[in-house]
């Protein structure tokens, strides 16, 4: 935890069922928050919630920012030493995998929830090159999805078989 981050590097989003991907070492102390930001790696792009998009686009998390604002703060809550929740400032609501919708909106990350369950929660584990990773319910890595046309295009989904320059984020603490 220095110079203001949550972590010391690059980090990647994943989502995973039944604990496929495992920590090496535990990443924080349980009972822990923090208010947090975070950028993609690869473009610089902060992430935000989404909240003038309507439909299934409400909330949906997007790296777009190049600023930190009300829209790009998020609660991080550690449940246990390698288990942890995102909560929108925002909006006051979890980040949630939506793994019930149809393609291509399956994996979707919103910032919809209003309780914790599974597709609530994140794990961290190592990444070789990189200093921590995070696991969740899809079994797929997170991916800033830069090809998706205009206002979707960096769109947060779990969806990713392999860890790229889309899949890597910095987080930052803020307080």
């Amino acid at each position: 935890m220095t110079n203001g981050r949550v972590f010391k590097g690059v980090v990647a989003l994943v989502m995973s069922v039944g604990g496929v991907l495992v920590a090496a070492q535990p990443a924080h102390a349980a009972g822990g928050c923090a208010t947090v930001s975070f950028a993609n790696a690869d473009r610089d792009l902060v992430v935000s919630v989404e909240l003038g998009h309507t439909g299934i686009h409400y909330a949906e998390l997007r790296a777009r920012s190049g600023s930190v604002g009300p829209w790009e703060r998020f609660t991080m809550c550690w449940l246990t030493d390698r288990v942890f929740t995102l909560k929108s400032l925002a909006n006051g609501k979890y980040v949630s995998n939506r793994e019930n919708d149809a393609a291509p909106y399956q994996y979707l990350l919103t910032a919809t929830a209003d309780v914790v369950g599974e597709w609530e929660k994140f794990t961290a584990y190592d990444v070789p090159d990189y200093f921590e990773g995070f696991t969740g319910s899809s079994g797929l890595f997170v991916s800033a999805d830069f090809s998706y046309p205009g206002s979707y295009s960096g769109d947060l989904v779990a969806n990713r078989g392999e860890l790229g320059p889309w899949e890597t984020f910095l987080f930052h603490r803020e307080s």
